[in-house]
């Protein structure tokens, strides 16, 4: 639905809409499909290839080992597919095995059960089985011996809390006319005043993180222009803008922690936001939000999260959630859970109009790694989605049709990182509609919310 053009400079990038001529269908009709023009995939093909996958897996009792297969083929049976099975402690394979043979007909279901591992209670860890279906050599014309044609994730059991420890070590606190310093050994955590906003945690000299500024709208997507999402998302772009202090207060907590408690009110008292840091005698720091909407009137937000900035010497991120591409609310299906790696510049997906892209969902960590100094591990009190992006987050902005190219996002400036409690799926049964937005069940209410994430320094020998 495209072809190459280039930049003035020389860059290439797929052509749009108008760029053609007169656009009569808008300005989301290119480069709608699965596929970009050369046939490079878009990360929700991955979500189709998962739910049309002919052969799929259900638990009866996971632990137990007792599992049914699924054959959805008209014709053939599953004696043309090996099947095996990995266990995952933390996204750590830790058992591995093979299933038995299975010759289940076309459209029938089959019990099976597999010799799993005992697994002693283990606090703070989570294991989960994962179960594939493997095409063998011949059994799918062009599809080669190996390939995972259909599988299925499984909890094995209730994750039990990790232990909870006491760190040693005193916090300091410092109120100056325009920060609040708090600092604890190596690490020093600073608030501007004025912004209620981090403007530096380190550890010595290496800087960690800045921002943590509430947000609540996100870079529009195609489906929401489709879906007259913009109107709705205004507001919430506005008040993620616009922030108001209403009150700053520092404070001693027992003889090792200190917090600072900022709160906001945004948009003619529409909605009032806390943030509260809590640095502890380790060096982490907690941060929890309190989200408070108080107009009824408002559209559904996109998002409630926050927004940080990280230096640009990290390169890497690691996480332990769904990946390894892109996912959200109502596209993280074909998203395993797992630990996950790769470069920061490579998280962001290049459609051909710039748009929200590199969420990850149910994250439970999130380190970022660069240069041999110290790193930055983000870890939610419950799965949260989270995205680091190597540029500013702006950039993704809505711009005027044709202004805005995918060979624009380029890595620069800084490390956007987005850590939402919640954030609406992408919708899309239309794209002209209001039809077309996502399903209830996969919006973000306007009610309160409150989600805690901690920041901890990773230290390297």
């Amino acid at each position: 639905q495209s072809m190459y053009r280039y930049t003035k400079d020389g860059r290439r990038y797929w052509g749009d809409g108008g760029e053609y001529g007169p656009n009569p269908g808008g300005e989301i009709e290119f480069g709608d499909g699965l596929l970009n023009p050369d046939r490079t995939p878009h990360p929700q093909l991955f979500e189709v290839q998962k739910v049309y996958a002919p052969v799929q897996f259900t638990a009866a009792d996971a632990v137990a080992g007792r599992f049914t297969v699924t054959n959805r083929d008209d014709f053939r049976d599953l004696s043309g597919f090996d099947f095996d099975w990995t266990v995952n402690e933390n996204g750590v394979p830790i058992a591995q095995g093979a299933v038995p043979a299975l010759h289940t007909a076309a459209h029938a279901t089959e019990p099976f059960t597999l010799s799993l591992p005992k697994l002693p209670p283990k606090p703070g860890a989570e294991y989960l089985v994962t179960i594939r279906a493997r095409a063998k050599a011949g059994t799918i014309p062009l599809v080669p011996a190996g390939h995972v044609v259909g599988w299925d994730q499984f909890a094995l059991g209730v994750p039990i809390p990790a232990h909870i420890t006491i760190p040693r070590g005193r916090t300091t606190l410092q109120e100056t006319g325009g920060t609040i310093a708090l600092t604890a050994g190596d690490a020093s955590l600073t608030i501007d005043r004025r912004t209620g906003l981090i403007a530096s945690y380190r550890v010595g000299r290496d800087e960690l993180l800045s921002g943590g500024a509430p947000n609540f709208a996100r870079a529009l997507t195609d489906n929401d222009i489709g879906t007259r999402g913009e109107a709705a998302n205004a507001p919430w772009l506005a008040m993620s803008a616009a922030r108001t202090v209403e009150s700053i207060k520092a404070e001693r907590i027992g003889s090792g922690a200190a917090a600072v408690t900022v709160r906001y009110v945004m948009g003619d008292d529409a909605v009032r936001f806390t943030s509260c840091y809590t640095m502890r005698g380790d060096g982490s720091v907690d941060i929890a939000g309190a989200f408070t909407p108080l107009k009824q009137d408002l559209s559904d937000p996109l998002r409630i999260g926050f927004q940080f900035a990280a230096p640009s010497r990290f390169k890497t991120v690691e996480w332990y959630g769904r990946g390894p591409h892109e996912n959200y609310a109502d596209r993280k299906t074909s998203a395993a859970i797992g630990l996950w790696r790769g470069a920061i510049a490579d998280q962001n997906h290049n459609f051909m109009r710039p748009q929200e892209t590199g969420t990850k969902s149910d994250v439970r960590s999130m380190t970022l790694d660069g240069d041999g100094q110290t790193g930055l591990k983000l870890a939610g009190d419950r799965p949260l989605s989270m995205n680091a992006l190597a540029f500013p987050y702006e950039d993704l902005a809505r711009r005027a049709p044709g202004t805005r190219k995918s060979t624009d996002i380029v890595p620069h400036d800084h490390v956007s990182v987005l850590v939402d409690a919640m954030q609406s799926g992408l919708g899309g049964d239309t794209t002209w509609n209001a039809q077309g937005r996502p399903l209830p069940k996969y919006r973000v209410p306007l009610a309160p919310v409150r989600f805690t994430l901690r920041l901890a320094p990773v230290l390297r020998d």
